[in-house]
């Protein structure tokens, strides 16, 4: 038995040996003869609008607003209507390390990927026809066939978003990846943006009743699901560069041993990642700091989602140049700094308020919450394209799946905010915030850069 540990130890670090350029270089010559170059193009185009679409899709399924809505018109249990974002978040996350154990051996991805996506907008269309059939009928029905249904729906993302950023790591060049995600976040977020106004008409319509305006709402995100998928579906896949042995669970579980022991960088960028998260503490609390505390009306909200968004857009581009033309480290330090003048911005707020200079108050708020934006677009790009850049093929998998389960607690984060702030109050709870992230930007200058 230990004799089989030490070889497969052995065999780990023969393997993290050969990560550096030569393994890239053999990879990308291997891959790319399989596919020409109008085949490259097209790949680059439907997956920006795979993604885009998916983005688009996602906003009549909202954690934070559409589903909370819709369960709120059942119940006014608050830990059932706050549910919705937990399953979301932790459906994601949860699965991604397991189902990488399950890909890593396969030569083409893309087969796997597309079985659970549909599966997930199957469940999407289960979503709407409960809402439909069952929804003017029983309230306890419904609640548990939605949140069967919205559970699946979540842990089926999760467990196709492996492959997928697995894929693009095969099939978008490194120099281009930035460039990539920017595009179409970019553009989903403007497609996200224009869906917002489209809801709130259908939610407000007189002539749509509850909850026939709620299954218009889902039908239309399954559709564009569905149509997302379609592109994805026409995606030419480059055979993987594969581990020939099939690991059980005990092995597997000593190989992430290994890799999180071997690869010291992984653990840091991890580490980084989980304190520059410390921004989810305060996230669900700033509104309502501005209604309670800044005696802001809650007619504002609107400008904040709208500055949000602006943000989000603004910075793709930003984020995208400097991942292709400088680093993304670069990137992972500056979302970090645009974490931490969020809860300062509400700091400053506060002491505005304080001296009586209310006119501040809006604009400071503003400038939060377009910051808000920057930080989301930035931590998805600069720790996703971190990751691939400094992966390589037959482990890539396992690093994306590692990266993205480890972190899920951090969707915990933002129940930890209100027990601060139940026992404190806000402003505690923005210092702690903000000392924590500054931790991570600190703590991000120790990571490996592109060389």
């Amino acid at each position: 038995m230990q004799t089989q540990k030490e070889g497969f130890t052995n065999l780990y670090v023969e393997e993290v040996k050969n990560i550096i350029a030569d393994r890239k270089g053999k990879y990308m010559e291997q891959t790319n003869t399989h596919l020409t170059e109008k085949d490259k193009k097209r790949n680059y185009i439907f997956y920006c609008i795979d993604a885009a679409l998916f983005q688009l899709g996602n906003a009549f399924f909202e954690p934070n607003s559409v589903i909370p809505s819709f369960i709120g018109s059942f119940t006014q249990n608050s830990i059932l209507i706050g549910l919705s974002s937990t399953i979301r978040n932790l459906g994601w996350f949860l699965p991604q390390l397991f189902v990488s154990n399950y890909i890593q051996d396969k030569t083409y991805k893309k087969p796997f990927s597309l079985t659970v996506s549909f599966i997930m907008r199957a469940s999407a269309l289960f979503m709407a026809l409960v809402a439909m059939f069952f929804g003017r009928k029983s309230a306890t029905v419904t609640l548990l066939l939605f949140y069967f249904f919205y559970s699946l729906f979540s842990i089926c993302d999760g467990l196709s978003g492996v492959p997928w950023v697995d894929i693009l790591g095969k099939i978008i060049p490194e120099r281009k990846r930035g460039r990539f995600i920017a595009s179409y976040q970019s553009i989903g977020g403007l497609l996200a943006f224009a869906a917002g106004f489209f809801i709130k008409k259908i939610l407000e319509s007189p002539k749509l009743n509850f909850p026939i305006n709620f299954s218009i709402l889902y039908i239309l995100g399954f559709i564009a699901l569905l149509i997302s998928l379609g592109f994805f579906s026409l995606i030419k896949e480059p055979p993987s560069i594969t581990k020939n042995d099939k690991m059980n669970i005990k092995e597997f579980f000593q190989y992430v041993k290994n890799i999180a022991s071997d690869d010291r960088n992984l653990v840091k960028a991890i580490i980084t990642n989980i304190l520059i998260r410390g921004f989810f503490l305060s996230m669900p609390f700033y509104a309502l700091f501005a209604n309670d505390f800044l005696m802001l009306s809650q007619d504002v909200i609107g400008y904040f989602v709208s500055a949000q968004m602006v943000g989000y857009i603004l910075s793709c581009n930003l984020w995208g140049y400097l991942s292709d033309h400088k680093s993304n480290k670069t990137v992972i330090t500056l979302t970090g700094i645009s974490a931490a003048s969020t809860p300062c911005l509400a700091l400053i707020s506060a002491a505005c308020f304080k001296t009586g200079m209310n006119n501040m108050l809006l604009p400071i708020y503003l400038v939060l919450y377009a910051t808000i934006g920057f930080t989301l677009s930035g931590v998805f790009l600069g720790f996703n394209n971190y990751i691939l850049e400094f992966s390589h093929e037959e482990n890539r998998a396992v690093y994306i799946g590692m990266c993205n389960t480890l972190v899920a607690p951090t969707t915990l984060f933002p129940i930890l905010g209100g027990l601060l702030i139940q026992h404190f109050s806000y402003k505690p709870l923005f210092i702690f915030t903000t000392i924590m992230i500054l931790i991570g930007v600190v703590f991000s200058q120790s990571l490996d850069d592109r060389v």
